[in-house]
């Protein structure tokens, strides 16, 4: 423990006396971390389908921070008059209204840490890559599949070109890309919006992870994502957000 001496010397009756204490001093108290910010609850809004509500809904759970989905009716926003871009998803974080799902993602993302944003250059300029990647993936669900109420757009031609040149070609640029990863860890936001495509792509395919076969690290990317309690939460249809239903379909809604 650090400590302090001090010397006094008085001169009484022609003789010199000079007494020396010592006193320690305590040491400085250490340093107090900033509390982690607290938010009220979040709101976030999408129709009761997957499309382009999974991503956000398995953000939103992942992110640890309080939030009302779509099983909280009295959060209910219209979100043609509230959204910027009057459209959903929606959120609404401490009165700032957020559109766009990538944004909302994001958002949220960048709220809830750098765990879900990156804790590194490299880890974040792979979320924005496997976002940009998921986007894609999107675009060609659209493009190849029918949805809840409406046919397919191409031909049995393109559809099979579809999966025997099109996946295959943005699989194997993943598989390069992300970590096999184990059921548990932290998940950033790209992983979590690329996970939500690889989902509804394979409930379009054989049902099953089979179309991931060729790719062993693409697959245990989603085995490892998709075994995580939060994950099994939102497919289940017990969070926040409910039941999401599967929005793209294998076959016609008229030849059901």
């Amino acid at each position: 423990m650090p400590t302090v001496t001090t010397t006094v010397t008085s001169a009484t009756a022609g003789t010199t006396t000079t007494v020396t204490t010592t006193k320690a001093t305590p040491a400085p108290a250490p340093a107090v971390a900033a509390a982690a910010p607290t938010y009220a609850p979040f709101v976030l809004q999408y129709f009761d389908v997957m499309a382009k509500g999974l991503g956000p809904t398995l953000v939103a759970e992942h992110s640890g921070l309080a939030y009302k989905g779509n099983t909280d009716k009295e959060s209910r926003v219209n979100y043609k008059t509230v959204s910027p871009f009057m459209q959903q998803p929606v959120l609404i974080f401490d009165g700032l209204v957020v559109s766009q799902t990538v944004a909302i993602m994001n958002y949220i993302g960048r709220k809830a840490g750098k765990h879900m944003e990156g804790e590194t250059d490299v880890a974040y300029a792979n979320s924005q890559m496997f976002i940009a990647e998921a986007e894609d993936l999107y675009a060609g669900l659209l493009k190849y599949f029918a949805t809840i109420g409406r046919p397919c757009r191409c031909t049995t031609d393109e559809k099979a070109a579809y999966w025997a040149e099109v996946v295959p070609k943005h699989f194997a640029c993943l598989e390069k890309m992300v970590s096999a990863s184990a059921a548990g860890v932290p998940y950033t936001v790209g992983e979590l919006y690329l996970y939500s495509m690889l989902h509804q792509i394979i409930l379009v395919s054989v049902g099953s992870a089979a179309v991931l076969a060729a790719f062993p690290t693409l697959l245990s990317f989603y085995e490892g994502v998709e075994a995580h309690p939060v994950t099994q939460k939102v497919l289940a249809g017990t969070s926040n957000m409910g039941v999401l239903r599967q929005y793209f379909q294998a076959t016609d809604p008229e030849s059901k």
